[in-house]
């Protein structure tokens, strides 16, 4: 799950990214969509934030990612940080609390408590079948 601010639709730096990708609604998608995107891509794959420029050339299809992380560099947006092999987006653990380790060690302790739970229900399962 990622978080976005309720005002971020109408946020002023975005609405600058829609016009530095070409303007009217294909400018506004493609910088909504772009953004949206980053996040997931950072969420779903723990990278606390960052953006590879591999991951973003493997994103292209989806209305041209590493042209849209580079407007969102732009000193007048600054959604994204440039660094060497990549980008930062702005801000990420104030929005997404959980680092990747805090997500992986939650999971983990889920996993544990299906096994344990799984082995419960097997155990009373068998011992149905023993008296019955």
């Amino acid at each position: 799950m990622v978080y976005l601010d309720d005002s971020f639709p109408s946020h002023p730096k975005l609405l600058i990214a829609a016009e530095l990708l070409g303007g009217g609604e294909a400018g506004y998608t493609r910088a909504f969509t772009g953004y949206v995107s980053f996040l997931c891509h950072a969420r779903r794959f723990g990278t606390d934030g960052f953006l590879s420029d591999g991951a973003l050339r493997s994103m292209n299809h989806q209305s041209n990612a590493t042209e849209v992380a580079a407007v969102f560099a732009d000193p007048r947006v600054r959604f994204l940080l440039r660094v060497d092999g990549g980008y930062w987006i702005h801000d990420w653990h104030q929005w997404n609390y959980e680092t990747a380790a805090d997500i992986r060690k939650r999971k983990e302790i889920k996993r544990a408590q299906n096994r344990v739970r799984v082995a419960n229900w097997r155990a009373r399962q068998g011992e149905k079948k023993a008296c019955g």
